[in-house]
């Protein structure tokens, strides 16, 4: 005990009433007594100051240490009570009733024990009234022991009946009913029926046993407030070993009950949070960072223990380094900021979000940290940074190599121009001169065969043509612009005439194209169904748009020989054909050309076609323009 606590048990002690007490320290030796034990005694102050309580026993219970038994078991259970002959002042033996109490401090650590003994009378003619006056003489030295002597302590004495027989101001004041009230009345008069039959039976069953019951009680006030005291109800035993009184005293913890009431609250909500979120942890913790509450499995995956932790302070129970770490997180919380932090460990990844939690006055008395594993979330972002800085290192590969396959591309189609050209051109030309000075000698076959040869070679020029446009559709830069797809439309059939289809031209919205390669693609498609519609007796070709929020449409629909759509994704490829030469000319560029052209412009091309029935070729070109 504290020296002013010291001072105050030595002053109550000497003004106490008849009731001989006797304060020992931790180690059972004598401090202090009142002048009931000195008078019981004969002992003076100078002659037990700071002996082992010992010395007041028989030598042959001193033999086999019973004093020091009694120690034990008043740590054991709380008190020790028995009822033993004694010798007093001028030897005159005396039956004693001998209570003995331990005291502990907040943190249940013993600091000292009450010795409290009664004079028991021989006969039954005890004037009962007489004692009760004495021994309210000593109430305050009684209430005092457990509480370091305050003022506080509430206390209030029943008969073997539990008929109150006496309440002090502090009794009155937290029951709010006056002692006249009181007095005389049930103690079930502050009963709030809070507590089950087991809980009460086993107070009674106690304290009737003659033994010390400590714990603590909800009771409802006069005015129906609920509040908590924390108990000790000491019997007093007659002659026969029986009560025939107990003093019950109290200390008023409404306040701690409340706040591990709304604790206890949090507790189950921050449980179910916890578990609802697995491979986290929810922690409360005090301005001193003690840890109030820890919930969550994350816990064991940082390297922790929940019993470790729990009620300690974070500097005493994390390694320094650690918490060096999230001191100033701790300290941040508590500034009322709001925040989140990622740490590792544990070659664990974790971020911890931290929030304040006020009081009503709005003054931040506790923190809240949740703590959530993202691991697998930061080894997936690490995977996808590898992948990325891989995938980055084989796009510049990649381009690179596209650059010089690009410029490669590029000099073989200026080889193909001037070394394909050159023979082709002589070809023709002495195709020409042979026929001019010897085409009296041929006869109409060598005529037709001079005739397959300059076609072949012109047949061969085309082709050159459009592979090397086909080449330079991937080079070429863009110019784009809003497009009137009727004015192209208009000037494709006047480039490409005459048309022996009907041309029939529909709604044709414009769009945010480059122009000239629209004009290549409508003159491919155009040519295209002119072609294959040609042999029709009436031939006809739709030309028509359709517009949504994101893409325009354009179709060519022909009445032509159409094709199998097993075979539609032959189209689009150069030199792919689906008709002979015989059937009808053509170098199979023409729709690989228009392919190129529509994806370099964001959309897509597809056809449909039934055969016999014609078929309709679709591109679509993104939406740019909105509905203007």
């Amino acid at each position: 005990m504290g020296e002013k606590g010291g001072i105050i048990q030595s002053s109550l002690i000497e003004e106490a009433g008849q009731l001989a007490i006797l304060y020992l320290d931790q180690k059972g030796y004598i401090k202090s007594w009142n002048k009931a034990f000195e008078e019981l005694n004969g002992n003076t102050t100078k002659q037990i100051l700071n002996k082992h309580f010992r010395v007041l026993y028989p030598l042959e219970e001193q033999t086999i240490n019973l004093p020091e038994s009694r120690l034990d078991e008043a740590i054991k259970n709380g008190s020790s009570i028995h009822i033993a002959w004694r010798t007093g002042k001028d030897l005159k033996p005396f039956l004693a009733s001998e209570v003995i109490t331990a005291m502990n401090d907040p943190s249940n650590q013993v600091i000292g024990f009450i010795k409290i003994v009664e004079t028991l009378p021989r006969d039954k003619g005890r004037d009962q009234n007489e004692f009760d006056e004495n021994l309210k003489l000593s109430l305050k030295e009684v209430s005092d022991y457990k509480y370091a002597l305050e003022e506080s302590s509430i206390v209030a004495i029943t008969d073997q009946k539990g008929i109150i027989k006496y309440a002090n101001d502090n009794f009155c004041k937290i029951s709010k009913y006056s002692q006249d009230e009181l007095i005389g009345q049930d103690h079930r008069i502050i009963n709030s029926g809070f507590h089950n039959k087991e809980f009460i039976r086993n107070l009674w069953v106690t304290i009737a046993n003659g033994r010390i019951w400590k714990g603590e009680l909800k009771n409802r006030a006069k005015d129906g407030t609920i509040y908590w005291v924390d108990t000790t109800i000491v019997p007093f035993l007659n002659e026969l070993g029986k009560p025939y009184q107990y003093v019950a005293i109290r200390a008023d913890i409404t306040q701690r009950k409340n706040a591990e009431e709304k604790l206890g609250q949090s507790e189950r909500i921050y449980k179910t949070i916890a578990s609802s979120i697995p491979g986290s942890v929810i922690m409360l913790f005090d301005p001193e960072f003690r840890y109030l509450l820890i919930e969550g499995d994350m816990l064991e995956k940082a390297g922790y223990k929940r019993n470790t932790l729990l009620g300690n302070k974070a500097e005493d129970v994390l390694p320094p380094d650690i918490f060096s770490n999230i001191k100033n997180s701790y300290a941040r919380v508590f500034k009322d900021e709001s925040f989140s932090i990622e740490t590792r460990h544990q070659n664990r990844d974790f971020i911890t979000h931290f929030v304040p939690l006020k009081n009503d006055n709005d003054e931040v008395y506790l923190a809240m940290s949740v703590g959530i594993d993202v691991t697998e979330l930061k080894e997936a972002h690490r995977a996808i940074s590898r992948l990325n800085t891989g995938l980055e290192q084989k796009i510049a590969t990649r381009t690179l190599e596209l650059e010089m396959a690009n410029k490669e591309l590029e000099a073989f189609s200026y080889s193909v121009a001037h070394d394909l050209r050159t023979p082709l051109r002589a070809v023709a030309g002495y195709s020409t001169m042979l026929e001019e000075d010897f085409g009296s000698l041929f006869n109409e076959e060598g005529h037709r065969l001079m005739r397959e040869l300059r076609h072949n070679t012109e047949k061969m020029g085309d082709l050159i043509d459009n592979l090397l446009t086909f080449s330079r559709l991937g080079r070429k830069p863009m110019n784009k612009s809003l497009v009137d797809m009727k004015e192209l439309i208009t000037s494709v059939l006047l480039d490409i005439s005459p048309m022996s289809a009907e041309i029939v031209t529909q709604e044709l919205y414009p769009i945010v194209a480059d122009a000239s390669l629209m004009k290549n693609v409508m003159i491919n498609l155009l040519s295209n169904a002119a072609k294959y519609s040609s042999k029709k007796e009436n031939p006809i070709i739709e030309i028509f748009s359709e517009r949504n929020e994101k893409t325009i449409v354009y179709s060519v629909r022909d009445n032509g020989v159409g094709f199998d759509m097993a075979y539609a994704n032959k189209l689009f490829g150069v030199f792919q054909r689906l008709h002979s030469d015989e059937e009808f000319d053509g170098t199979g560029v023409g729709l690989a050309t228009v392919q190129r052209i529509i994806q370099r412009h964001g959309g897509a091309v597809w056809a449909e076609a039934k055969v016999n029935e014609g078929a309709t070729f679709s591109f679509s070109i993104p939406n740019t323009i909105g509905e203007s």
